[in-house]
């Protein structure tokens, strides 16, 4: 029974941890069961200032889709069923760091995409409340960049996990490879 549990609880992202604890009565031990779930183990740590990372992928018509927000996090009006990857970054240089993310879109004809940075509880369903800015295009449509326009460099704390969205300007296509490139500012 406790191995069909530790899975049903893996398929959901969660892990199992079991510990004992002892109460007043000597010999009494109560099994206690935790539920944790697991943020940010995944994310790629960035470096310390002058230091980059790649990430790379494809969007495809078999990721999922969302309703992609505009460069300032709101509702642009022709914004749904856009397809998405994202990647979850994190800060282990034990200072807090300014980042730049720069995506290139290399899928050909259509590969006009749209970029984002959000905070790492990050969900379609709550997307507003977690964005933090995007971009659209930067050097033509191959491109996007945070800082975009508005030169605002994003800081990404010691400890933390920030996510970052890729995604289509036009719903509906999948637009293919992609390179993104997070870079630690140096001052």
């Amino acid at each position: 029974m406790k191995n069909h549990i530790n899975k049903f609880f893996a398929v959901l992202g969660l892990t199992i941890l079991t510990s004992t604890t002892t109460f007043a009565a000597p010999g009494d031990i109560i099994p206690v069961l935790q539920i944790l779930l697991l943020n940010g183990d995944d994310a790629s740590p960035i470096g310390n200032k002058g230091a980059s990372i790649s990430l790379t992928g494809s969007i495809t018509s078999n990721d999922q889709q969302w309703e992609r927000l505009s460069e300032v996090c709101t509702s642009d009006g022709n914004t749904s069923n856009h397809y998405y990857d994202s990647f979850q970054i994190t800060n282990n240089t034990g200072t807090a760091q300014k980042i730049e993310i720069l995506a290139q879109w290399v899928g050909g004809a259509n590969g006009d995409g749209y970029l984002h940075l959000a905070t790492e509880n990050f969900k379609t369903s709550n997307a507003f409340s977690t964005c933090i800015t995007g971009d659209d295009d930067f050097n033509g449509r191959s491109g996007s960049l945070i800082p975009g326009g508005a030169n605002f460099a994003p800081t990404i704390n010691s400890g933390e996990v920030l996510t970052i969205i890729a995604s289509t300007f036009t719903g509906n296509q999948a637009i293919g490879n992609y390179t993104i490139t997070v870079s630690t500012l140096s001052e």
